[in-house]
């Protein structure tokens, strides 16, 4: 039984690429969870409506709940998570604290309105993260992340530099004729940031001529700016799901070769 749940519950424990049955049931569901609570967010939804969305929920956080206690009892099937201090440290992990705040609802009922009840209700998608190919993709884009560490911190440092200086220089030139935007090296940051992140509000502009050279200067390097770390990740990426798919295609060989034998 313990088996049977692991391979149903837990992605690793297929044999077959994709989701199990269980798996597919419960990320349609969790899909369902969170158009409800996005629907419950309005606030001219009808009240018949509104009750069958909160019955809905409620049986749906039930069914996770199960569910919740069948994955601590399944988890028993790898070695680390085994007896009383293994299953403590499985049910601490950041995934299913996650999951222990979705169905959160059931013995800690909240009014539906509530911040913390929509929390709950919205947590759940991130249930979705662990789940088949999604796994993998989590998996990659950690693995890409601290490979490149090193530059995406130089790439963060640079950055926080050229903020400092492009705000610096708005104050210096345009904090006199508008002190309300650029009276301080603080308020010039609002604008430095939406320029350098390439956003562009528009709601602080520089007026004059000097002011404007700055801010053209500063938009130009903003477009590296954004480059430079997106291409580092891009190359991370790249390295990444190409170690994901020699691994499974070297698993792949190994199994065929263990079915001739």
């Amino acid at each position: 039984m313990q088996d049977f749940l692991f391979q149903q519950l837990f992605p690793e424990g297929r044999r077959q690429p994709g989701l199990s049955l269980t798996n597919w049931v419960v990320s349609i569901l969790i899909g369902v969870s969170v158009v409800i609570t996005v629907a419950e967010s309005e606030p001219t939804l009808p009240e018949m409506m509104r009750l069958w969305c909160n019955r809905i929920s409620n049986a749906v956080s039930v069914v996770f709940l199960v569910e919740y206690v069948l994955r601590v009892y399944a988890a028993g099937c790898l070695p680390e998570y085994r007896g009383i201090r293994g299953r403590l440290r499985f049910v601490t992990r950041l995934r299913m604290l996650i999951d222990l705040v979705a169905v959160s609802p059931v013995f800690a009922p909240l009014p539906d309105q509530t911040v913390l009840m929509r929390i709950a209700r919205l947590a759940r998608i991130l249930r979705l993260l662990k789940l088949g190919n999604l796994a993998a993709a989590e998996a990659a884009i950690v693995t890409a992340v601290s490979a490149r560490r090193f530059e995406l911190g130089l790439a963060g440092v640079l950055a926080a530099i050229i903020l400092l200086v492009s705000a610096t220089l708005m104050y210096l030139v345009e904090g006199p004729g508008q002190p309300e935007q650029f009276g301080s090296i603080p308020r010039a940051l609002w604008w430095s940031v939406a320029t350098l992140t390439t956003v562009g509000y528009g709601d602080v502009v520089p007026h004059t001529w000097l002011g404007k050279v700055i801010a053209g200067a500063s938009a130009i390097i903003a477009v590296s700016l954004v480059a430079l770390p997106a291409g580092i990740l891009a190359a991370a990426f790249s390295d990444a799901f190409q170690e994901q798919r020699a691994q499974r295609q070297a698993e792949r060989i190994a199994a065929r070769q263990e079915r001739r034998h």
